[in-house]
């Protein structure tokens, strides 16, 4: 079973007779986690000269246009000067480029083994890495990466806000630090966090998607609905936004629009089964029955343990009085789940129907 649903419909069945309900109850809605998957920043590539700064960095917030800013130790003007010494003798190398080159060689392995999973490998190059030189943040930043990977969220804080004492205005750095801060239920810093990586890029889609779905979380949904919106103005094929965009609809009780984004959603992931149960959940609540059933249908494709769309799936059936298949609906789902109140409810309420 994938982490559950979002959204449980729990309704009691309509036009099954007299003694049943003619029109269903709201429906209980809880977000009992995150909406989807809050997305990180992977790691960094590789690194030729972490000396160099990007063309498009943002100054430093504390900077003040007065303050002057120096000069590099060298320009591409300057006359390189040749070694005393004669050719015969070996030119010394000086230390510090010795260890940068060593410090780049640890990076670059650290890297390699997050991205075959090796955390603890990797996070033991990063720290020989750092050991030859200190303010080296795109290895903290790693490292930060690979600690929280391992569920060392604490640890992988710590390093994140090392890395930020020397660059202070990378996003990507911001973005992962505020996931972390969210993990240990710190939603508020969470959310400060997100808007800073967004002040130091404003068209950054994953932070205003790991924003949405703080908020989501938070049950300011229409803050969270607008966040949504906005990462999928800078990235149209972003099948989780399109989704938890979905999810915050049907909740708002905008069935239709919440058809639609998960409708966009599918055409990027066909065999998402959590969208396809949202889907007919939406169908369901507009009395579009057959379509329903199509879209349960679907997502037991996708995900054949899904209980509660075998629920659905029966309440959908139930309601065109098929109740010998909405009973089967319904035991499948309690043969996945056998304490799953609203298929044993419905299937007792479906089963006085044939045998009153």
């Amino acid at each position: 079973m994938k982490n559950g649903h979002l959204i449980v419909l729990c309704f009691c069945m309509m036009n099954i007779g007299c003694s049943y309900q003619k029109t269903a109850p709201p429906p209980i809605l809880e977000i009992e986690e995150l909406p989807s998957e809050v997305i990180i920043d992977e790691f960094e590539p590789e690194i030729i000269d972490s000396n160099v700064t990007p063309d498009e960095e943002i100054p430093e917030p504390e900077s003040t246009p007065d303050e002057e800013i120096p000069e590099p130790e060298a320009t591409a003007d300057e006359e390189i000067l040749e070694p005393e010494a004669t050719t015969d003798e070996e030119i010394p190398t000086p230390e510090n480029k010795l260890d940068q080159k060593s410090a780049i060689d640890w990076f670059n392995n650290g890297t390699e083994s997050s991205e075959l999973e090796q955390f603890d490998e990797a996070i033991s190059s990063f720290d020989k890495a750092l050991t030859l030189k200190s303010d080296y943040y795109e290895a903290l930043y790693n490292r930060g990466i690979a600690f929280f990977k391992l569920g060392r969220v604490e640890e992988a804080i710590d390093s994140y806000e090392q890395a930020l004492k020397f660059k202070k205005s990378d996003h990507s750095i911001w973005n992962n630090y505020g996931i972390a801060l969210f993990q240990l239920g710190k939603k508020e810093e969470a959310l400060k966090s997100l808007n800073k990586a967004l002040k130091y890029k404003k068209d950054y889609p994953k932070a205003l998607y790991n924003r949405g779905n703080i908020l989501a979380k938070s049950h300011r949904l229409e803050i969270a609905l607008r966040s949504y919106n906005k990462a999928l103005q800078f990235k149209v094929d972003f099948p989780e936004a399109l989704y938890n965009r979905g999810i915050i609809l049907f909740i708002l009780g905008d069935f239709q629009k919440a058809i639609e984004s998960v409708d966009k959603t599918l055409r990027f992931k066909a065999d998402y089964s959590e969208a396809w149960y949202i889907r007919g959940n939406a169908l369901l609540k507009l009395g579009e029955l057959q379509r329903a059933i199509i879209s349960f249908d679907n997502a037991l494709k996708s995900n054949p343990e899904d209980y509660k769309s075998f629920t659905n799936r029966g309440i959908a059936k139930a309601q065109l009085e098929y109740f010998t298949k909405a009973i089967a609906d319904f035991n499948q789902a309690l043969n996945i789940q056998s304490d799953f109140q609203l298929a044993l409810d419905m299937r007792e309420l479906a089963l006085n129907k044939i045998s009153p």
